[in-house]
Parts: structure tokens; sequence; C-alpha cells
């Protein structure tokens, strides 16, 4: 037995030694396997006492980790500040600009780079590179793509924490200094695009939400011109039954259900099936009839733009419009601020929102002219396109700088 087991251990050291054999052959020239122990000092932190008034409220800015958890890079200044005797009396340091911070206890694994000196409080840890073998800018964007698996380094009883231990044995593969900024810089190049189209993106949501409001929610009374109908006059409803049994993971249709229909009225495509029955038809708007998150998604509608593609499941009703009305005018003037409030307003229930089909068809609306309502499909449908069209430029831009 105890020679089987030493044939084991031994055929395993073997193999692992010619796995990190072929690994290490792998990498590409110049470049190497190292410990973050081996590129970066690791600088504690610390918190002055905070009874003694003279330590506070200096010119030193003093860092936690909400001070740069949400930074998208650069931090320059904190909510507290501390005295120059308050450094001197604690165990904080001073990190120069271009240091690194890194949130090591709680929200593990933010990283920020430094502006300016600072210091900062024990839940964090200063990291001062070793430049002749890594630049600050380099181990930046390793430590933010590698968030994720940093944070399953961590453990502790009342908050997660990564050891200076455990951070010391990080694993980092290094290449050359020239090749590290040019890296570093193309991430960055990156990093700017994606805060510009997140911002522009921002600013569309905005003048879309002022289009919904102005031209339709704004509309709903007694407007000049619009004339007053119940959606019961606009849709026939219908509800079907659970299609759980029948999800699989390549279907070749949709399943459209509660969890299909999103806050802003848009389909989540998840669950996939191949049954060929209680199928939605182009067109064909969908409303959560149930909610057991809050009521967030009651009264939304989501609009089917492909025929033959999706199957109606449970908790959701099917709403057909038989009305020469343009359904996509529709489609907005439902998921509008006005006539959604009075919809969330009369759903019921306490551990699941509940919404009444007498209630869809009682409520009240006001349309205009058809001719008016496609000129306002237009403009909305323009608006809604080009957000989602840079949300994809952002999610594929994201993608590439994450690989």
């Amino acid at each position: 037995m105890s020679q089987t087991r030493e044939k084991n251990e031994s055929k395993r050291t073997r193999l692992g030694m010619k796995r990190k054999e072929v690994k290490q052959k792998a990498l590409p020239t110049g470049w190497r396997k190292v410990r973050l122990g081996e590129v970066v000092e690791i600088i504690g932190g610390g918190t002055p006492k905070t009874e003694v008034s003279e330590y506070w409220d200096g010119s030193i800015p003093w860092l936690t980790p909400p001070d740069f958890v949400n930074s998208n890079r650069w931090v320059n200044n904190s909510k507290k500040s501390i005295t120059k005797l308050g450094l001197n009396r604690s165990p904080t340091k001073l990190l120069q600009k271009g240091d690194l911070i890194f949130s090591a206890r709680g929200t593990v694994g933010a990283v920020a780079q430094l502006e300016r000196p600072m210091t900062f409080s024990q839940t964090s840890y200063g990291l001062r590179v070793k430049p002749e073998i890594v630049i600050s800018d380099f181990l930046f964007y390793f430590l933010r793509h590698n968030r994720k698996k940093i944070q399953k380094l961590s453990y502790g009883a009342t908050f997660d924490t990564v050891t200076t231990k455990t951070f010391n044995f990080i694993a980092i593969i290094l290449p050359p200094l020239p090749e590290q900024k040019a890296i570093a810089s193309l991430l960055e190049t990156w990093d700017t695009a994606i805060e510009k189209t997140e911002a522009l993106i921002a600013a569309k949501e905005k003048r879309f939400k002022w289009l919904l409001k102005t031209l339709i929610s704004d509309q709903q009374t007694a407007s000049k011109g619009w004339c007053e109908t119940h959606l019961g006059d606009l849709f026939d409803i219908q509800t079907y039954s659970s299609k759980s049994s029948f999800i699989v993971s390549d279907g070749s249709r949709v399943v459209v259900d509660m969890g299909a229909i999103s806050r802003q009225g848009d389909l989540i495509e998840t669950k996939k099936t191949d049954i060929d029955r209680d199928l939605l038809s182009k067109l064909d708007l969908v409303m959560p009839k149930d909610d057991i998150g809050g009521g967030n998604i009651i009264g939304k509608v989501a609009i089917l733009e492909k025929e033959n593609k999706y199957v109606c499941g449970d908790h959701v009703y099917q709403l057909v419009n038989k009305t020469a009305n343009n359904t996509h005018f529709l489609y907005f003037l439902i998921n509008g601020f006005v006539i959604n409030k009075q919809l969330r307003a009369k759903a019921n229930g306490t551990s699941q929102l509940s919404l009444g089909k007498q209630d869809i068809l009682k409520q009240k609306v006001w349309l205009p002219k058809l001719e008016h309502q496609h000129k306002i499909v237009t403009l909305l449908i323009t608006a809604k396109r080009s957000i989602n069209l840079l949300q994809q430029i952002a999610k594929n831009t994201a993608h590439k700088n994450a690989d």
C-alpha cells in the first residue's frame, strides 16, 4: 500500500513538473512568471488616534477604501485628512505619487493609483513597485483585471481579508519593461474609450427619458387632440402555462416568462426550448403579471421583434394589438412613467406582487392620431437604438480589455 502511494506521488510530481515545463515554455520570449512579493514593496497603513484632535483635519489626505473603490484609476482626494503630527505619531505611512493603493479588507481587490502623496488606513496596502522589474501602470491593470481571482483568496470571520502572506504569493506573468509599457498604454486607451462611451450612453439615456416624458407621459391627461381610451380597447390579453419542464440548453426558441423582461422593458433571452406551442407573434407585447422582486417589473412590457422565436411561459400576459394603432407607440406608452406607475399601484400581494387582468383592461390612456404616433415612434426608436449600439460597443471593448 505504501509503495503504491509512493508511486502515485512520484507520478504526480513528474506530471506536475512536465505541466510546469510546458507552461513555462509557452510563455513569449523574455516573459517570466514571478510572485508579487518579488516586484513590489507592500506598505502597511494605520489610523492615528481619533480622540487626539491635533492628529486630524490637516493637509495630508488619509485614504480609506470608500475613497477609491469606485475610481476608474486615479485618486487625488479623500474625505478625511491628517496632520504631520498625526503622520509621525501613527503607524500610517506616506505613499508617493504613482504608488498604488489596494483594498485588502472588506471590499477586497479595489485598486487605484495616487496622483499625489497620501496616507491610508490599515484596511489597505500601499504598493510601491521595484521600477527595474515592473512599472506601476502595468501592475495597476494586472491587479484590476484579476480582482475576482484575488477576492477568492480572501477569508475572515468578520471581514474578508487578503493577508500580506497571501498577497506576496500571488503569481504574475511579467513581460519585459518595454512590453509592459506598451500593454499598459493600450489598456489605458481602451479605458478612455470605455469612459467616453459610458458618458455618452448616460447622456443619451437622459435624453431618451426626457423624450419619453415630453412626447408621451406628459400627454396622459386630456390633451388637445389626444383621445381617451382603455388598454382593454386596444389589446386582447392571454396567459399560458409554465414551460420550465421544457427548457433545454441549446433550444431554438426562447421562453418568455417573468424573468425574461427587464426593468427597462427589454427582453432577457436566457431560457431556451424546442417546443412549438404557445408561440408568440411578432409585435406582441409581454407583461409580467407577477413579481417576487419588489414590483419593479410589474406593468413593464417588452415587444417581440421576431416571428416564430418566442414561447409564452407563465407569470406573464400576452398583449395582442387588435387595433390599427402603432404597436411600438403602445409599447412606449405603457413603459412611460405615468402609465407604468399607475399599473404598479394596482398590484397587490405580500411575498409576491400580482397585477390582475381586469386592472390592465380598465387602465385609462390617451392616444394621439396615428400619424403623430408614427412620428413619435421614429424619434424614440432612433434614440433607443443609438443607446443599444453604444452599450454593445462598450461591452465589446470591455471584453477585449479583459482579454
